[in-house]
């Protein structure tokens, strides 16, 4: 398959018999040591097994449902604990994981645990797409609570209400794949109409997603959209046999297949439709990596796109105080005119009649025409002018440096938006959400609270020690609290983004060593994806906070300019946490 892809996010039967493969091998049995809310649909245990912690991530979301090991410590990405949270800390926390069972050819895991004081319970995973759910069982099969609760009103088959029994999404009343024999499948080829026979696979058989039937259909030596009539019905018998092989003996190749330069697609074997495919180390990694790749990685996207948002509002409502600043400094622009009619009403009045709408005057420069307001005598035409000109007084006294300090909070806000991007706990991004809470409210500075974390730290080879600050506030601790007036500064030139301390207090520095920590700056910037940034770098006794200006804003008294690649250099080694 060539060109963008329109692949949707699949997670078919054959992925989940992947998955629990891979769950019986690494987590069974285990013993579940934490259990969290990511987002209102998904849900993480922390399940340590074989010696070893690992993260079961299951999610009820309707577009992106899953049931997997993720490769790294899941967060917290909810405030208010759901119900069915409150129900699996208490009966799955501490509970021992003893297996997990897949029906034949069903998107649905079913996970059982023994907890020492509440005896069995069940955690269902039906991961069926818009119709996902995720449901905790006692250990009669009678609902604890679900990620979406439906009432028989609502589902006259099957309700999902707490305390009522669990029934099962009803099977399909299809034939199994390895019940598909060449006379069946003849008999539909000989009745089907002109169309793809990737859909006639997906409508008659069961458990055959639509990415698997194009497999079949292009293993079966056809392309993938083509008609039922042009492909060998053996050949479709014989790649089906092979890939049922693989389910029979466990034998999965987990797979990625790329369009664009982008992952468009995971099987749990070998892809033949498409032209870029790379393999990967287990069914969990795939999916982990399309989820990142499409933006479904972040743990924390609910709480990040809430402050997202409320940066998006301070954002607006400064550029139209910017907006209204301009326009009313483009009208004082003009006082001295006002002066000038407002002299010329006083110099003409006894030549105004009542009623009159406009006078003109002779000037140096021309005639100049003058509105009057009939309703008006003529020394209040004038004083009405000479009202403009003090206005505009003012104004071009006073509008400059508001509009200097709306610049300011602007760039304060690019930074908060790098410190959202970057930030990595939600400690992190509650942090820039308080920061965009002081600058709406307009206080000049930010209640002070507990530090989520300290700045990023890294060592060079030569020994030295180098903090990058993780958000504004870190920016202005590092380089005006820790740093000593001969460490050394980088920040990316004219980029919101970290400040980056090298702690050398004036000791002489390798240029390799100052290469890479311009790269770090580089990095920890909204350049990181540029192939090549400009970093600004100065003693720190060089620096200066900006008049007006928020956490972290400085002014240089002198600079000098590398040109950086921002990247990580494998010559630092991070040593915080």
């Amino acid at each position: 398959m060539t060109g963008k892809s329109q692949q949707r996010w699949s997670y078919d039967a054959w992925t989940a018999a992947a998955v629990v493969a891979e769950l019986r091998a690494l987590i069974i049995p285990g013993r579940v040591q934490q259990v969290l809310q990511t987002d209102p649909n998904s849900y993480a245990l922390e399940i340590y097994a074989n010696r070893k912690r690992r993260y079961l991530f299951v999610s009820a979301d309707p577009q992106w449902a899953t049931a997997q090991l993720w490769p790294e410590k899941l967060r917290r990405g909810v405030d208010a604990p759901s119900p069915l949270l409150l129900q699996m800390r208490k009966r799955l926390r501490g509970a021992a994981l003893l297996s997990v069972e897949q029906p034949p050819f069903e998107r649905l895991l079913r996970f059982r645990f023994e907890h020492p004081g509440e005896g069995i319970s069940f955690l269902v995973a039906e991961v069926m797409g818009r119709r996902a759910n995720l449901l905790l069982l006692d250990g009669d099969d009678r609902i604890l609570s679900a990620v979406k609760q439906v009432s028989l009103g609502r589902n006259r088959r099957r309700s999902t209400l707490p305390g009522t029994p669990y029934t099962p999404p009803p099977p399909m009343n299809r034939p199994l794949p390895w019940q598909l024999q060449p006379e069946m499948l003849a008999g539909w080829l000989a009745d089907a109409p002109p169309e793809p026979l990737w859909r006639l696979l997906v409508q008659h058989l069961a458990g055959i997603s639509p990415l698997l039937a194009r497999e079949i259909v292009c293993r079966a030596g056809g392309k993938q959209d083509s008609i039922a009539a042009n492909v060998d019905p053996a050949d479709v018998m014989v790649a089906m046999g092979a890939l049922l092989a693989r389910w029979s003996d466990n034998t999965w190749q987990p797979t990625l297949a790329f369009a664009d330069g982008e992952i468009a697609a995971a099987a749990p074997y070998p892809l033949h439709c498409w032209d870029e495919t790379t393999a990967a180390e287990s069914m969990s990694d795939t999916l982990a990596r399309w989820r990142q790749s499409i933006g479904r990685g972040d743990p924390y996207r609910a709480q990040r796109a809430a402050v997202a948002g409320q940066l998006a509002a301070a954002r607006r409502k400064t550029r139209r105080l910017q907006a209204n600043l301009q326009r009313e400094l483009a009208a004082a622009v003009d006082i001295q005119r006002w002066r000038q009619m407002g002299d010329w009403v006083l110099t003409l009045a006894t030549q105004i009649q009542p009623g009159q709408q406009e006078i003109r005057a002779a000037t140096e420069n021309g005639t100049l025409v003058i509105p009057l307001d009939s309703a008006l005598s003529p020394s209040e035409n004038a004083q009405r002018y000479y009202r403009r000109y003090r206005k505009g007084q003012r104004a071009a006294k006073q509008i400059p440096p508001r509009l200097r300090q709306v610049e300011i909070d602007l760039a304060y806000l690019d930074q908060l938006a790098v410190d959202l991007a970057q930030a990595e706990n939600a400690p992190q991004i509650a942090e820039v959400g308080r920061a965009v809470a002081v600058l709406s409210r307009g206080t000049t500075g930010q209640k002070k609270t507990k530090a989520s974390a300290g700045p990023r730290r890294f060592r060079t080879e030569e020994g030295f020690l180098v903090s990058v600050g993780r958000n504004a506030r870190q920016n202005e601790q590092i380089t005006f609290h820790k740093a000593v007036a001969d460490d050394t500064w980088f920040h990316a030139r004219n980029l919101p983004g970290a400040h980056v301390i090298l702690h050398n207090a004036g000791r002489p520095v390798s240029e390799e060593t100052r290469q890479h920590v311009a790269d770090l700056a580089a990095y920890f910037s909204s350049g990181r994806q540029d192939a090549k940034i400009e970093v600004q770098t100065c003693r720190v006794r060089d620096l200066k906070r900006m008049p007006g200006g928020h956490p972290g804003q400085v002014i240089l008294r002198r600079e000098e300019v590398l040109l950086a690649t921002p990247r990580l250099a494998a010559t630092l080694q991070r040593i915080d946490s």
